[in-house]
């Protein structure tokens, strides 16, 4: 195995192995106008639900269709992630983490060469 690639992994299980014993998330809102309390307050409820501490809460006021290297409440995220301060990024709605589907499969797969996830909290839909 090359170093390079046996080093990436050292790297994944020193998080992982540091990290479980206090699991963090962030939550990563991204959205035109400030989110609701409830919404926040949803999403705090779900960290919690999977016995994550909540670390930070990151909004970036844009559209959701930006892209992620445009946000600078991602490049905080992404920051924590790298610092190993959080396994987990919470989000309303999996969309909000990228633009296009290529976009969101990339920051999928970055989070998890950095042993983090990307969850979505369900959101109810109002009934008309």
């Amino acid at each position: 195995m090359p170093r390079t690639e046996r080093e990436r992994r050292r790297r994944i299980a020193d998080a992982a192995t540091d990290l479980r014993l206090h699991p963090a998330a962030v939550l990563y809102l991204c959205a035109p106008e400030v989110a609701p309390e409830w919404l926040i307050a949803r999403l705090q409820a779900h960290a919690g639900a999977r016995s994550l501490a909540v670390a930070d809460t990151v909004m970036d006021l844009m559209d959701p269709a930006s892209p992620m290297d445009d946000r600078p409440g991602w490049q905080h995220v992404r920051e924590l992630v790298l610092a190993r301060e959080v396994t987990a990024v919470v989000t309303a709605d999996g969309g909000m983490c990228g633009g296009t589907p290529g976009e969101r499969a990339a920051v999928h797969a970055w989070l998890a060469d950095h042993a983090s996830e990307l969850t979505a909290a369900p959101v109810p839909v109002a009934r008309v």
